[in-house]
């Protein structure tokens, strides 16, 4: 919770105290304490800002306020009946605001966790059309295929104070993924209002940081029907550690991407079949189009064709991919194909099929949850189990690496994890702490490309830390 918000907690109970005593010896404390109650909530409401969990808290201080600045320095002696009633008013208020409190704890406005990097970080999108590609997903044959990119790298003196927001802070824009998010979640819109508080670490448009040698390119993949940000914090943490850092939405195939034009658009992939060597074809093929053509053209970017800060400031032989979900299907078929992607990371994705002439023998780290693995070892017998888990072994037995954390499900290796602990009673997220998942998927992914990217680090990924015993080493289930 917020400080203004606590303060104003406490500020609401401390006058429904002073309405349960006597008037006659707490006439100037009531003045004040209502008086404070009125300015705090002022206060909050300028600088912190409204949100629906605190509207009991915010009701119930007004009232508060206003009866004790209006109550008179003298009552006629209450009877016993009047008496029970405003013991029983007073519980029943306290009972509520604390309510309303828990509330907005368990729905919380908070900020990404700090990156732990020496480096602060900048963040820029970009609004790129493949010119050579039609859009797949629609149905007109003039459009193109046309993609939002959000960037996160070490920035140079950004200034201070001027964070980015984790949603767009125009209206429109914001409410178009409230809207978006709620559908997905079946709650109402006004329910998610509050996510325009949240921020980031990283400074809008922030001048890239000089250095004496490029800067590896990592690119990250979103989940099947989510977004790039819900990998903000990921990308950020990555940024404040030295390498650029790419998140493409896939459009179509996101819960909202917003253009700069103001168009919007959904979710409108065709995943229905049972068939997941046909969708990986289609949909896997067309997101790592996307990501060809983004590496394309940073290689013109950092070839100093666009006059760009970032010309020779990339390392485009040094590139990595990283993916949650489909995204991580998507990054291990783009690995194992594209000569150009030196290693990968699968967050929890099922893999589909892929070339026979891949390669799997470059450097790769799967990272699973403990929901993931428990399925596999329940239906180790279906095709699908048994062919990823060849793929996997093949991995293994050449540069690969395998893992998974304990108490952890599917969405545990996106920001999500952060948004609320009520998202493990909707089984979308583990037992494990938030922001602790978040910190061990971020070290992990940290020390693999620092090792196969950089040469340095890769302890972790050498076998049981105890720094963190939630994760677990695991070679091969069949």
């Amino acid at each position: 919770m917020r400080l203004l918000e606590i303060l104003l907690i406490g500020a609401c109970l401390t006058m429904l105290l002073q309405l349960g005593r006597k008037p006659a010896t707490n006439r100037l404390a009531g003045m004040l304490t209502g008086t404070a109650g009125i300015a705090l909530l002022a206060f909050h409401l300028a600088v912190e800002g409204y949100r629906w969990q605190m509207l009991v808290v915010y009701i119930t201080a007004l009232i508060c306020a206003v009866l004790l600045l209006l109550r008179p320095a003298h009552e006629v002696k209450p009877t016993p009946l009047r008496k029970a009633w405003r013991y029983g008013v007073t519980i029943t208020a306290g009972l509520l605001v604390a309510a309303s409190s828990a509330l907005a704890a368990f729905l919380p406005v908070f900020d990404l966790p700090k990156p732990n990097g020496p480096y602060k970080v900048g963040t820029r999108t970009l609004h790129l059309t493949d010119a050579s590609r039609e859009e797949p997903l629609t149905t007109d044959p003039k459009d193109r295929r046309e993609l939002m990119v959000q960037l996160w790298y070490p920035a140079s003196n950004p200034p201070t104070g001027n964070r980015d927001k984790l949603f767009p802070e125009e209206d429109g824009a914001f409410e178009a993924y409230k809207q978006a998010f709620a559908k997905e979640l079946n709650i109402p819109g006004f329910a998610l209002d509050y996510w325009r508080y949240i921020r980031g670490n990283a400074y809008e448009n922030a001048a890239l940081l000089p250095s004496g040698k490029p800067y590896p390119l990592l690119l990250i993949g979103h989940g099947m029907g989510t977004g790039r940000i819900l990998h903000s914090a990921q990308a950020e943490n990555l940024a404040s550690n030295g390498y650029i850092v790419a998140v493409i939405d896939h459009t179509y195939s996101t819960v909202a991407t917003i253009f700069p034009n103001g168009k919007v658009t959904g979710f409108e992939t065709d995943v229905s079949s049972e068939d997941l060597e046909a969708i990986g074809r289609e949909v896997g093929g067309i997101w790592n189009q996307d990501a060809a053509f983004l590496i394309r053209h940073l290689e013109k970017v950092n070839a100093g064709e666009s006059g760009s800060e970032f010309s020779g400031k990339i390392d485009m032989n040094n590139i990595g991919i990283v993916g949650h979900s489909f995204g991580g299907a998507a990054a291990f078929e783009l690995a194992v194909t594209d000569p150009r992607i030196k290693a990968g990371i699968n967050m929890d994705g099922t893999l589909y099929p892929v070339s026979k002439n891949a390669n799997l023998t470059k450097p790769f780290l799967f990272i699973e949850s403990e929901e993931t693995i428990e399925s596999k070892r329940k239906h180790l017998h279906e095709d699908i189990i048994q062919y990823e888990e060849s793929l996997i072994k093949t991995t293994l037995q050449h540069n690969g690496s395998r893992i998974y954390m304990e108490g952890t499900a599917h969405y545990n290796f996106t920001d999500f994890q952060l948004f609320s602990d009520l998202l493990q009673v909707m089984g979308l997220t583990g037992e494990i702490n938030g922001r602790r998942g978040e910190f061990i998927v971020n070290q992990y992914v940290l020390d693999f490309f620092n090792k196969q990217l950089k040469g340095t680090g890769g302890e972790l990924i050498q076998g049981p830390n105890p720094r963190f015993p939630e994760v677990k080493f695991n070679t091969e289930l069949l």
